[in-house]
């Protein structure tokens, strides 16, 4: 999408949709997954694979759709030149775009790492549209954005001076899981042993055409090369830019849409303290997994119930509480080409 949006430029937009039958649409919940830096709409493959199926939804629940993306700069979405052109404000206008030309007025917004980010942007411009706010891995951008450990600057440093998709696959690896889960096994067809999850992620990562698995075996898509450099900058540019000031908190608080912040505990790329400083100024439960940055990955089930909960019962128990000495507090427009609805029905 460039310049104004308009009817006729989504008519040519190039989508992919997947449906598995019809139901009752009075029933229908809406749910929209933005995914951080660097990762494709696909990187929400676990989530997809347990969500989507039949028995995973309580009865009276007739449909369930799904609406993945790519981000302007990755994938198969447009990616501006100007890194002055990626914002997260920019991208939850995208984002609410493609929601306006699938024809849903308003969905449960889910955002992991700076898809975080540009969900609570969304939540911030258009409260009316957001049915509920799930958070994973993100932080308030700016300083808390910036790695806060040797050992992750160390990664990210290697990450950046890599001469290669595979090196630097490995250093991304280590920033994004923990040890232990790339050290699992992973079933795959043509290898009954199995083999360790690292290597079926670094084919992955860097874009080799690998066997069909029997389980997900998500990670972020490859980049377009000539993508790549603009848009992962531009990203990571719209990361440190990233505020949300303490009266948008204060809206989002008071908003009548229910709220869950979830992080891992291991998370070396957004310290988990400052995922419990989002949930303080939100009102909402901070839940905290056994894992790294992409807990959606490691604890993909635990994070699939609590989409469940939020999405279908609508009821948020456990809510956060701050500790007493808790003192923390012309645009333009690019083509969202790229993303896929999936959809259950009873």
């Amino acid at each position: 999408m460039r310049g104004q949006s308009s009817q006729s430029e989504w008519a040519s937009l190039r989508r992919h949709q997947q449906e598995t039958s019809v139901g009752d649409e009075t029933k229908t919940q809406h749910v929209v997954m933005i995914m951080g830096v660097a990762a494709g709409k696909n990187g929400w493959a676990p989530q997809l694979y347990g969500l989507l199926q039949h028995d995973s939804f309580p009865h009276g629940t007739n449909r369930l759709r799904l609406l993945t993306l790519d981000n302007r700069g990755v994938g198969e979405s447009s990616c501006p030149a100007s890194i002055k052109a990626y914002s997260t404000e920019r991208m939850a206008r995208d984002v609410l775009a493609v929601m306006d030309h699938v024809g849903w007025g308003s969905a449960h917004i889910v955002g992991h790492s700076m898809g975080g980010m540009v969900a609570t942007r969304l939540a911030v411009r258009r409260p009316d549209r957001v049915d509920s706010l799930t958070i994973v891995s993100s932080t308030n951008g700016g300083w808390q954005a910036v790695p806060w450990n040797f050992r992750t600057v160390k990664y990210c440093f290697k990450a950046f001076r890599a001469k290669t998709a595979a090196s630097r696959a490995k250093f991304d690896l280590k920033l994004h899981f923990m040890p232990d889960f790339l050290k699992t096994p992973v079933k795959s067809q043509g290898k009954p042993q199995g083999e360790q999850r690292k290597v079926a992620l670094l084919r992955e990562y860097i874009g080799w055409e690998a066997e069909t698995p029997q389980e997900p075996i998500p990670g972020p898509p490859p980049a377009d090369p000539q993508n790549n450099q603009n848009g992962v900058k531009g990203q990571l540019r719209a990361v440190w830019k990233h505020h949300v000031t303490a009266k948008e908190f204060e809206t989002l608080r008071a908003a009548s849409f229910l709220k869950q912040v979830v992080h891992g505990r291991h998370d070396l790329l957004a310290a988990p303290k400052y995922s419990e400083w989002l949930a303080a100024r939100l009102g909402c439960r901070c839940i905290m997994l056994q894992g790294a940055h992409f807990v959606s990955r490691e604890c993909c089930t635990e994070l699939n119930s609590l989409l469940r909960d939020i999405i279908f019962t609508r009821v948020n128990i456990h809510l956060y509480q701050p500790q007493a000495n808790d003192t923390s507090g012309t645009a333009s427009h690019s083509r969202m080409e790229s993303f896929s609805v999936f959809e259950l029905a009873r």
